[in-house]
Order: structure tokens, then C-alpha cells, then sequence
């Protein structure tokens, strides 16, 4: 990518504009959401998700405007735009099923490629990619099931407005599950089902324990208001305001107020300008520019 950006004597370098601090700071974050998407990493991110979310599910399922204020801070942001990244990245399965299906096929022909290779060669074929044995539909199946599932709870324990993601999984799976068994009558698909039916139980328990901490909290809301607080005290700050605001006396007490502190503050500005300390300290200063330059009053 940076050598890209180097052609035509930098012409479209769009970090060019950049503090050399900057620029390693953009570097920093360019290089680790690259790494966050090599599946090395996968469990660990699932993990520290999980941790993530166990350890602020009170923000994260709180009011919108603190959620989002707590994941801009400088602490989450590298976790969350990991998660994106490798969320991205797998995200076929997430996908509506007739663009999931045909880029799955395309990425298993890439496999099968690999695997023709490895065999003319007299190589071990790498799994998934022995186009003889390897049954498609299973593969995304349990894809979607080891792999996937588990980093997308993640992501809508975080992010729940996403859950038409989650609700494709479902889907999804339960689509090549249908394939399977049309390929393979003869299979027990029993123990298929009954995974699917647990992962979609467990997706709509994490998205219905989230829509019922919103109504909980929108309830005490509004119980709140409909006890007289927050709505009276407002109204009658307003209306105190307005009273004030057309009340002759009350204005000119205000005024007298501001003309008595006003008065003090300039009385006591006088004597400490005219005290000697003041003075001495003003003619041993030695005045750095226009801005620092202080004149003692006659």
C-alpha cells in the first residue's frame, strides 16, 4: 500500500499532509487492523470480546449517547476497529444467502485449486481443500458454526443494531444444512438441527436480554418523570426564568447585584496593582514578547 502511495512522486499520498507523529500514529493503525484480520488472531479477539463486553455490559447496554461516547475513547477504539476488520473479513455468512452461496462456492473453488496443486506435487492436501472429499454444505455449516458465530455474538453483544447480521447466520446455516440433506439423504442430520436451533436460541436471547435492558431503562425513565422530578424541576426553573425576567424588582436587584461585584472586583484590582510587592515584581520581570509585557499602573 505505501508503495502505491510513493508513485508519481507521491502524488496521491494521502498522508502526506501528516506530522511525522501522525503519520506513525496512522501507520500503527493501518498495520494492526491488517494483522487483526489473519485468522491467527481469531480466538484471542473472540475472547477479549467476550471479556470486553463482561466488563462494561452496563454502558453497552445503557443509554446510546454514553455507549457511544465509551467506545470512542482511546482505549476501546483499537479493539473495536479490530473487530470490523476481521468481522469484514468473514462476513460472507453474514450476507444475504444468494451472495453468500455463490461466494462461498468461489472461495472453495480457490481450495480445490490449491488442493489439485498440492497433489501434483505429492504434497499432504490441506483440509477443505480435497475437492474428493470435501462436502461444501458441511463445511459452511460448521464454518459458520466454529468460526464465525462465536466472533459475531461478540459483535452484537457490543453492537446489537446490527442483529439482521446475526439473524443471516441463522439463516444462512440452516440453508446449507437444507443443501446437505438434499445431497445426502442418507446422513443423520439430527445432530445438525439441533446445533442450529441452539445457536439461533442463544442469538435471540443476547438480542432479547439487550431490547429488555433498553425497556427497563426507558421504564425508569419514565417513572422517573411520571413521579414529578426531572419534568417539574425543569418546568419550574423555565418558569422562574420568565417571573424574573418581567419582574421590575427582581431586575433591579439583579443589577445591583452585578454593580456591587463589578465595583469590588475592580476596587481590589486597583490595590494589588498599587501595592509596592506588585510594582517591584513588575520591574524585575524581565517581558518576553508583546503578549507577556506587563505596565504598572502610575
Amino acid at each position: 500500500m505505501y508503495e502505491l502511495l510513493e508513485q508519481d512522486n507521491g502524488r496521491n499520498d494521502i498522508f502526506s499532509g501528516l506530522s511525522e507523529v501522525e503519520w506513525r500514529s496512522a501507520r500503527k493503525v493501518v498495520v494492526g487492523s491488517i494483522l487483526a484480520t489473519d485468522m491467527v488472531h481469531h480466538f484471542k479477539m473472540v475472547s477479549d470480546l467476550d471479556i470486553f463486553y463482561d466488563a462494561n455490559s452496563a454502558v453497552l447496554n445503557g443509554d446510546k449517547a454514553k455507549r457511544r461516547s465509551f467506545l470512542s475513547l482511546n482505549n476501546s477504539k483499537g479493539l473495536i476497529l479490530h473487530m470490523f476488520m476481521h468481522a469484514g473479513d468473514v462476513s460472507n455468512p453474514a450476507k444475504p444467502f444468494h451472495i453468500c452461496e455463490v461466494w462461498a462456492h468461489r472461495v472453495m473453488n480457490e481450495f480445490f485449486n490449491q488442493g489439485d496443486e498440492e497433489k501434483a506435487h505429492g504434497m499432504t492436501v490441506s483440509p477443505f481443500m480435497d475437492r474428493d472429499n470435501t462436502v461444501i454444505p458441511q463445511v459452511q455449516f460448521n464454518f459458520i458454526e466454529f468460526v464465525v458465530a462465536p466472533l459475531y455474538i461478540g459483535v452484537l453483544r457490543i453492537f446489537p443494531e446490527l442483529n439482521e447480521l446475526g439473524t443471516n447466520l441463522v439463516e444462512n446455516q440452516r440453508k446449507w444444512l437444507k443443501i446437505y440433506m438434499e445431497e445426502h439423504p442418507e446422513a443423520d442430520s439430527g445432530p445438525m438441527k439441533t446445533r442450529n436451533e441452539q445457536f439461533s436460541k442463544k442469538l435471540e436471547k443476547i438480542l432479547q436480554d439487550h431490547r429488555d435492558t433498553i425497556a427497563s431503562n426507558k421504564s425508569k425513565v419514565s417513572d422517573a418523570t411520571a413521579n414529578g422530578r426531572p419534568t417539574d424541576v425543569l418546568k419550574n426553573r423555565s418558569n422562574w426564568k420568565k417571573i424574573s425576567a418581567s419582574d421590575p424588582v427582581l431586575q433591579t436587584r439583579r443589577k445591583s447585584k452585578l454593580d456591587a461585584t463589578h465595583a469590588f472586583k475592580a476596587s481590589q484590582l486597583r490595590r494589588i496593582t498599587k501595592s509596592k510587592s506588585f510594582r517591584n515584581e513588575v520591574k524585575e520581570r524581565k517581558p518576553t514578547g508583546p503578549l507577556m509585557r506587563i505596565e504598572a499602573s502610575p
